[in-house]
C-alpha cells in the first residue's frame, strides 16, 4: 500500500504503515478486522485493541474521544474495517486508516481496498489510497 501525501511527515507515515500492515495480517488470519490503534507517546507506541462488545462506530467514537483531548498523544493511526464505493459505484471492502500529529493542521484518512475470493484468498487493490484530509482529526 502506497501511503502518500505531500503534508505526511515520515513518523507518521510510518505509523500508517505499521498499521495496515498489521491489519492485512490479521485480515489474512482470521478473515476479520476489529478496530484498533497505534498511538505514539513521548515515550512509546501503543498498540490498542478494542472489542467487539460495541459497534465499530462507538469503538472509533470512543478511541477519538481520548485520543484526540490526551496531551501525551504525539501521533495515532486509528484503522478499523469499512466499505467505500469505487468510482463505477461499486462497494469494495477495504481497510480504513485515520490518522493525525501534533501540530498539524488537519489529519488523513487512507483506504486499502480489497477483494475476497471464493476460496477465502484476498487481492490488494492498489493504486491511490488516499481518501482526503480533515480538520476533525486534530490532536488538541
Amino acid at each position: 500500500m502506497a501511503i502518500t501525501h505531500d503534508k505526511l511527515s515520515c513518523d507518521l507515515k510510518e505509523l500508517f504503515e505499521l498499521s495496515v500492515e498489521a491489519a492485512i495480517g490479521l485480515i489474512e488470519k482470521d478473515s476479520s478486522l476489529l478496530p484498533f490503534m497505534f498511538k505514539q507517546t513521548s515515550t512509546s507506541k501503543v498498540h490498542i485493541v478494542f472489542t467487539d462488545e460495541h459497534s465499530t462506530k462507538h469503538a472509533i467514537s470512543q478511541a477519538l474521544k481520548t485520543t484526540l483531548h490526551d496531551i501525551t498523544t504525539l501521533r495515532f493511526v486509528l484503522t478499523y474495517p469499512g466499505i467505500i464505493k469505487s468510482e463505477d459505484g461499486e462497494r469494495i471492502n477495504a481497510i480504513i486508516l485515520e490518522g493525525s500529529e501534533k501540530g498539524a493542521d488537519a489529519g488523513f484518512i487512507f483506504a486499502q481496498r480489497y477483494q475476497q475470493d471464493e476460496e477465502g484468498g484476498y487481492t490488494w487493490i492498489t493504486g491511490d489510497t488516499f481518501l482526503r484530509a480533515t480538520t476533525r482529526l486534530r490532536i488538541h
